[in-house]
Parts: structure tokens; C-alpha cells; sequence
């Protein structure tokens, strides 16, 4: 991404067929920005989170590093630990609801790309201000 170094969307790195990716799921280090392609051949991979066959990670959701997850991870909240328990939700209720509503992730590509600033930054009523009309 522009001006985003140590961002690396996860989607182009991941080849198994067992493995489901969302367009905009990315790993983020401060000190490694190509960390998503750590070594394997050791008996640990930390402390990069563990995600089980079968989990479903959900939309805005926040993995904490060296987390064992085990169970799905509701949206928009915060895990950790091993096993990976709900620290926290991110929003109040009535937020989680009207970014579920919006569903940026699903928007076209191009919008997306023209409102990233927003996405990125910008508050709930500012990236509902750009939503393309629904289909």
C-alpha cells in the first residue's frame, strides 16, 4: 500500500486451497513488514498466532501475536492468549452494527482504493458519507 510500509495484504501470499482470505486482512510489524513469510522449519513459529483448521476470524477483528485460536472470533473484537479468549470488544454495539451495515470490504475495488484515507482514518459517519449506493 502507498505510504503504508509495513503493511502486507495477506491474500496474495496464501496458496492453500484450505484457506479462506478476506481482500483487505493484512499483517502489520514495525520491524519486519514481510514477516507473513516467517520460517516454518522450527518447532515454533512465535509468536505469530496459531489459527486452527475450521476458525472463522471475523470482519475488523484484531489477533493478538503468539495467540492459539481454537474457537471463531466474533467480529470486530480483540483476541488473545492460548487458548485466544475476547480481551475486548473494538465498538459499542450500536457502532459494530452500522460498519457491519456498511460493509466496506465488500465495496468495488476502485471505490475502496479512492476512499482508503477514509477507511483507514476517518469516523463511522464520514466513511457512511462515501458508501457507494447500495445495488
Amino acid at each position: 500500500m502507498p505510504e503504508q510500509p509495513r503493511v502486507v495484504l495477506l491474500k496474495p501470499l496464501i496458496t492453500s486451497p484450505l484457506i479462506e482470505v478476506g481482500e483487505f486482512t493484512y499483517y502489520d510489524d514495525p520491524d519486519d513488514p514481510t514477516g507473513a513469510n516467517h520460517r516454518m522449519d522450527g518447532p515454533s513459529t512465535f509468536p505469530f498466532p496459531m489459527i486452527m483448521p475450521g476458525v472463522h476470524i471475523g470482519s475488523g477483528a484484531i489477533v493478538a501475536s503468539g495467540s492459539v485460536v481454537v474457537d471463531d472470533v466474533p467480529e470486530y473484537s480483540i483476541v488473545g492468549g492460548n487458548p485466544a479468549r475476547v480481551i475486548r470488544r473494538r465498538l459499542h454495539e450500536e457502532e459494530f452494527a452500522r460498519l457491519m451495515a456498511l460493509a466496506w470490504w465488500d465495496w468495488p475495488l476502485a471505490h475502496t482504493t479512492a476512499h482508503i484515507r477514509t477507511i483507514m482514518s476517518g469516523s463511522i459517519d464520514e466513511l457512511e458519507s462515501v458508501a457507494p449506493p447500495h445495488s
